[in-house]
């Protein structure tokens, strides 16, 4: 038998969304040590070792044990989840079934169910484990005993609930404190977000170069960006739906804007803002002075490099920032920038970028015979996209400035270096966000099309599709579209539609919601 690890408070303590030590923290962590105990008495630990590493079971019971902690505490995060659940898909859970035995609030066996198959694909996303395999069945009926039994006598956690509670509060930083905790700091999330984020700070600490101002800058922009993989909400969406939607900072929240992070020019001040203009697109911005305690350090055209987020109507510096002297050769050149340009993509007109882009679809459709993807060799891609994109200009009247902004905005990046010639590229228009080109997964679309079909590669393509956070969710459905019948995925299991959807948004909770680029190509 492999040697059990005694969980200590520390350990319990780091997944913690509060610094200092509760009253209930001891009796809690009794409870982790006696799942631990059950875990390594039944011999648990061995086929969990397949999934997880043996350090791994250390945290898996303090998830366990935190489920309970929560329910019992109303701290509001696993009730959040359910009621969110719910409101997609119309029932509490994926996958198992919810019947009159099933009590919202209280300790489930479907809800342990979940929790094991959720924890043990969330730590290795490597893998998919069946959510009815048999393991998840007799470890989840091994330990669901424990938590009834505490669930009658363990404790509330005043702290715990509190943490994830806020006051009104026209500070930004206030808030941007309660989603950092949410996002890392919370046990429904820690093994997902908190995690990944951990990961980027060690390879930010190994690289050695401005460490503690990139550290900063990374956490800032992860609390605004990162989703979780369950339903691939952000942490101002789970804030939303921990302080329930009739809370007055919930409301706030809701209005709360993307963090836009870029160069910005040092107009001027006056005696409460800073008036900057985002440079790429000439946007003017007025920051809160207070906000940003540098303000006295800035010069006459100085540029900054920062973050700012708006909150309560008011624009506010986030994360670092990078002062330096009036350049006008970086100026001409971030007003050429596309990605820099499409940062503020969210302000502007949104049917008028998805207008765009159906046209751009529609013709693509037209030229490409029916089909939204094309199969190529890499050294073909560019002459067929200098192809098509001559056919839209004839089409849509463009004249040549238009065409050229045109090329820019949509033309997809050229393939890697290292791809070789004869590499084949799936290049595919997304109808919400524009063309996008992968290679290496041909095989997962099967039409008539496609010269490159190898029929033995089906499953292992679509899997890489499936399981990696790198593909759209739109190149996703296509595939599932054209080849369900054809992927043993399908043959072998019988997944509704909404449990598709939440596997999707599990796997792709960083390209579920796809956001539309900055595409208005035609001038007034």
């Amino acid at each position: 038998m492999a040697a059990q690890k005694r969980i200590l408070l520390e350990d319990w303590q780091e997944i913690k969304p509060y610094n200092k030590t509760a009253k209930s923290d001891l009796y809690f962590l009794g409870i982790s040590n006696e799942i631990n105990d059950k875990i390594y008495e039944k011999e648990f630990h061995l086929p969990l070792q397949n999934f997880i590493r043996e350090e791994g079971i250390s945290l898996f019971c303090m998830f366990l044990t935190s489920y309970l902690e929560d329910i019992i505490s109303g701290s509001e995060v696993w009730n959040s989840f359910i009621k969110k659940h719910k409101e997609l898909y119309g029932k509490p859970l994926p996958f198992y079934e919810t019947d009159k035995n099933y009590v919202e609030g209280e300790v489930n066996i479907q809800d342990v169910k979940f929790l094991v198959w959720y924890f043990i694909n969330t730590v290795n996303k490597n893998i998919l484990l069946n959510p009815h395999d048999p393991f998840i069945q007799s470890i989840s009926e091994g330990l669901v005993g424990i938590l009834e039994t505490e669930y009658e006598y363990a404790p509330e956690n005043d702290l715990l609930r509190e943490t994830y509670q806020i006051e009104l509060t026209q500070d930004y930083y206030e808030v941007r404190r309660l989603l950092n905790n949410i996002l890392t700091k919370t046990y429904l999330f820690f093994p997902d977000t908190g995690f990944t984020l951990l990961r980027q700070e060690a390879e930010i600490m190994e690289a050695g170069r401005r460490v503690e101002a990139t550290l900063d800058d990374n956490r800032d922009r992860f609390i605004h960006e990162a989703c979780t993989s369950l339903l691939a909400l952000s942490a101002k969406e789970w804030a939303v739906l921990i302080l329930g939607k009739k809370h007055p900072v919930a409301k706030d929240l809701e209005k709360m804007s993307p963090r836009v992070q870029g160069s910005f020019l040092f107009l001027g001040e006056d005696e409460k803002y800073l008036k900057i203009k985002h440079i790429a697109t000439d946007k003017k911005f007025k920051l809160l002075k207070s906000s940003f305690p540098k303000h006295k350090d800035l010069k006459e055209k100085s540029i900054i490099f920062m973050g700012i987020v708006e909150w309560h109507k008011e624009w506010w510096f986030s994360g670092v920032s990078i002062m330096s002297d009036y350049n006008e050769e970086f100026i001409e050149k971030e007003k050429q920038n596309i990605h820099s340009k499409e940062s503020l993509s969210f302000m502007e007109d949104q049917a008028l970028i998805r207008e765009n882009l159906k046209e751009h679809h529609e013709a693509f459709l037209i030229y490409n015979k029916g089909v939204p993807i094309v199969f190529l060799k890499k050294d073909e891609v560019d002459n067929f996209m200098n192809g098509y994109f001559d056919f839209f200009t004839e089409t849509a009247g463009l004249s040549a400035e238009e065409k050229e902004k045109a090329v820019k905005k949509y033309k997809p990046k050229a393939a890697k270096e290292e791809e070789k010639p004869d590499t084949v590229m799936v290049v595919f228009h997304n109808i919400n966000s524009g063309f996008e080109v992968y290679s290496n997964i041909e095989n997962a679309f099967c039409i008539k099309q496609n010269k490159f079909l190898d029929k033995d590669r089906i499953d292992q393509d679509f899997y890489q599709i499936f399981l990696a956070n790198f593909y759209s969710k739109e190149i996703l459905d296509y595939s599932i579209e054209v080849s369900e019948k054809k992927i043993s995925f399908f043959k072998k299991n019988n997944y509704t539609k909404e449990e598709l959807d939440f596997f999707t948004r599990f796997f792709k909770q960083g390209n579920y919601h796809t956001k539309a680029r900055l595409t208005v190509i035609k001038n007034a």
